[in-house]
């Protein structure tokens, strides 16, 4: 803080004074800003951290448009104190970041992120049995919905205790039916990019 003195004078000599201070803040710098992932699950809570010297208060500015400033602008917070704040999306998508790092005399940076969020893989169609002649081609097939879904297929002989994995990695089972593995049952399990899975009814494949 610095004090201040101003005279004033005429030519008889006279004088008046008058005195007052004043403050230099430093710029704030050194921007820190973070999402506690860069992936998240529809329904989970996004955690920022934000710290930068000499700043005393923090925004946070997120948009739905894939990049900071475009789309529409869904948060916006009011100021706070350094530390961490928690904001739950409401929408599957990627968000851009703004964050701001702003001083006592209203002197401010930025810098920029983003992260996405995904929904968990969901079945909207169940596959189907099937009969059907021998040497004819039996298929399964499942509807999801979800981020980045593969496919693995299991099966399982007549008379076995246990399912063994197929070569089948895509959205529809096929084998040719013969008399041996007629009765076959098999199941899908479906895996979205975060690792979520979610598996389908058993079906069964058999002559008839």
């Amino acid at each position: 803080m610095y004090g201040i003195l101003c005279n004033a004078f005429n030519k008889a000599g006279g004088r008046i004074s008058t005195k007052t201070t004043f403050t230099v803040v430093p710029l704030p710098q050194n921007l820190t800003a973070s999402t506690d992932k860069s992936t998240y699950l529809l329904g989970e809570t996004v955690n920022f951290t934000l710290s930068a010297e000499n700043a005393t208060k923090y925004t946070i500015s997120l948009w739905d448009g894939g990049e900071f400033g475009k789309g529409n602008c869904v948060l916006s917070t009011p100021y706070f104190s350094p530390g961490v704040y928690t904001y739950t999306p409401s929408a599957a998508g990627t968000y851009g970041i703004g964050y701001q790092a702003e001083n006592d005399a209203g002197k401010y940076i930025t810098t920029h992120g983003t992260f996405t969020v995904i929904t968990a893989p969901v079945i909207t169609t169940q596959p189907k049995n099937y009969v059907g002649t021998i040497g004819s081609t039996a298929t399964a097939t499942v509807v999801a919905t979800g981020t980045g879904l593969t496919y693995q297929w299991y099966f399982a002989n007549p008379g076995a205790t246990s399912f063994t994995k197929s070569g089948s990695k895509t959205a529809t089972y096929s084998a040719t039916l013969t008399a041996a593995n007629s009765g076959r049952r098999m199941f899908c399990e479906i895996t979205d990019s975060k690792g979520n899975s979610i598996v389908t009814n058993i079906v069964t494949m058999k002559v008839g």
